[in-house]
């Protein structure tokens, strides 16, 4: 029997989306739900197929292996997430407002984990369980987001703007600093973080970050 039953009414929305988009994109939206809840050791493509409404052998027509389907929802869910948050920072990356720059990206991110934490919780699933997906999205998908904060602070620091410094070290700095606050108010439920809005945090945030990383 199925442990995460997806309610009758959103049945009905994804049945309803199968008329006007591809197979694929239903049983991802499904997909991802369950794994969220129950990992990826506690998942099984039999449960997906119930929930979508197909047979297994429809969900392996689409992704040859659990692993695959897996890999799919992280790619999915980072290029629709993280895309437009970059193209919310190009202007003002042109104008090398640094302070507008981190701010807006902090408090993107924050929004998104805010208002859907499935990524992050599908992260964290593959990282306790020790899988080779945990590896993956840190080795490709992660420093596919980070490298426009890369490229940019390696333009700072070249502008005289920003100390000599690692990039890549600051940009890991800059994001681990925004994941742990999220971590903390989304994941764990802080009390304390409750109160504090995602835009108030990036903007400590990035005044910390600044504070280092700024030429004095």
């Amino acid at each position: 029997m199925s442990t995460t039953e997806i309610p009758i009414e959103e049945k009905a929305k994804y049945k309803k989306r199968v008329c006007k988009e591809d197979r694929r994109e239903q049983i991802l939206l499904i997909a991802s739900q369950i794994f969220s809840e129950n990992g990826f050791n506690g998942t099984t493509t039999k449960e997906i197929a119930e929930q979508v409404g197909v047979s297994e052998a429809i969900i392996f027509r689409h992704f040859p292996s659990k692993q695959e389907l897996y890999s799919a929802i992280l790619d999915n869910k980072t290029t629709e997430l993280m895309q437009p948050l970059w193209l919310k920072c190009e202007e003002l990356m042109s104008k090398k407002d640094d302070r507008e720059v981190f701010v807006t990206l902090a408090a993107q991110i924050l929004e998104i984990i805010h208002t859907d934490p499935t990524l992050l919780r599908l992260i964290f699933y593959s990282a306790l369980e020790k899988h080779q997906l945990a590896k993956e999205f840190l080795e490709t998908t992660a420093r596919q987001v980070r490298e426009p904060a890369v490229i940019y602070i390696k333009q700072r620091v070249a502008d005289g703007a920003f100390r000599p410094l690692d990039p890549i070290m600051a940009a890991r700095f800059f994001f681990s600093l925004v994941m742990q606050w999220g971590i903390g108010r989304d994941l764990f439920q802080e009390s304390d973080r409750q109160m504090v809005s995602s835009w108030e945090a990036a903007e400590q945030i990035t005044d910390i970050f600044l504070s280092g990383v700024s030429k004095k």
